[in-house]
């Protein structure tokens, strides 16, 4: 991955997904149901000098880890009573958005712009260190009721809370 302002970024990654669903039916009125995967992803990003004109790769600049992705779990129950069926879910769900490097802290993001374009200087390999995670849990009960062989009565409430985290700065002291 070349960029521009004399960066090459050369990434790899090789975490795998994982996922999995378990329905049970305990009887012809009950169901109970899980399902579970993963899409977390850790990709190592080295930076090194390139010299856009002579195509030469240069100095390893060092590395930026970069944390994506999360864990997902759902868990679901439905039942018949009746007439009246009833299903209950609840689900939590994590996301992490980080990108750090070991010298974000200490060299600042720079470019020098004086011969046109913007060209990297320094010891940065991370423009814009961040650490954050997305998290989101939600529960939900539903109900189904039939009034006539022609109408239907359907209610049901839910909660959903979405927290949000993000730490975000310019690299550099």
């Amino acid at each position: 991955n070349f960029t521009g302002g004399g960066q090459l970024r050369s990434e790899t990654s090789d975490d795998p997904f994982w996922g999995g669903k378990i329905d049970w039916l305990i009887n012809d009125n009950h169901t109970v149901e899980f399902t579970a995967f993963s899409d977390e992803s850790q990709t190592i990003r080295t930076s090194y000098d390139w010299d856009e004109q002579s195509r030469v790769v240069g100095a390893n600049l060092g590395n930026t880890v970069v944390d994506r992705g999360g864990e997902n779990y759902i868990g679901k129950y439905t039942g018949t009573f009746g007439d009246l069926t009833a299903a209950v879910m609840a689900g939590k769900s994590t996301y992490d958005l980080t990108a750090q490097a070991p010298a974000d802290s200490t060299c600042p993001l720079a470019y020098d712009s004086r011969q046109g374009g913007l060209n990297y200087i320094g010891c940065w390999t991370n423009s814009l260190p961040e650490a954050g995670q997305d998290s989101r849990e939600v529960y939900r009960i539903d109900l189904e009721y039939p009034v006539t062989d022609n109408h239907l009565l359907r209610f049901g409430v839910d909660n959903e809370t979405n927290t949000s985290t993000n730490v975000r700065q310019y690299s550099g002291p």
